[in-house]
């Protein structure tokens, strides 16, 4: 078979890694816009769907499991530069890996490691040394104090004033 006879349907059957591709950017999608309903079909089979009604806890329970969602905590700040939303997970819930740490800026999923080290470092002294706390952070600032050309993918940004994060 030719790849130009492939259809999108033919690849996420043969290729469960893209399938976990395509959910993992889709839930960031509905962390990022809680108030956009989404719904995702493989194989003509319903695996994911959010009501669009701008509940973020419910999306973190959609996507993470309703015991994670019930041990979140609300966070919400602001500054002349940012405003900050989102939750964090309580301390006795943990994960083995940063890709429950979802940071969001302007709308978009994005990395902001200095974000999530501060995060790792309030957790430090919490939670198991080989272990992250979960954390989905909304962060909305001006445009012009991003730095979007971090990484070649765009998908890692720097922030000016970041210190005032």
């Amino acid at each position: 078979m030719r790849l130009s006879e492939i259809q999108s349907k033919d690849i996420i059957t043969l290729d469960g890694k893209l399938v976990g591709n395509i959910i993992d950017v889709v839930n960031k999608m509905a962390l990022a816009h809680p108030d956009v309903r989404i719904k995702l079909y493989n194989e003509d089979k319903l695996i994911f769907q959010t009501s669009g009604n701008g509940n973020l806890l419910e999306i973190i329970a959609s996507v993470y499991g309703y015991d994670t969602a019930k041990n979140m905590i609300k966070i919400d700040s602001e500054n002349a530069d940012f405003k900050i939303t989102g939750y964090v997970g309580k301390f006795n819930i943990s994960k083995a890996s940063r890709k429950y740490m979802v940071t969001i800026l302007n709308g978009r999923a994005v990395r902001m490691l200095p974000l999530q080290n501060s995060i790792i470092s309030a957790y430090k002294n919490y939670i198991p040394q080989d272990r992250y706390p979960i954390a989905i952070i909304n962060v909305e600032t001006d445009f012009q104090l991003v730095d979007v050309n971090v990484h070649p993918s765009k998908n890692e940004v720097r922030l000016s004033k970041e210190e005032s994060l």
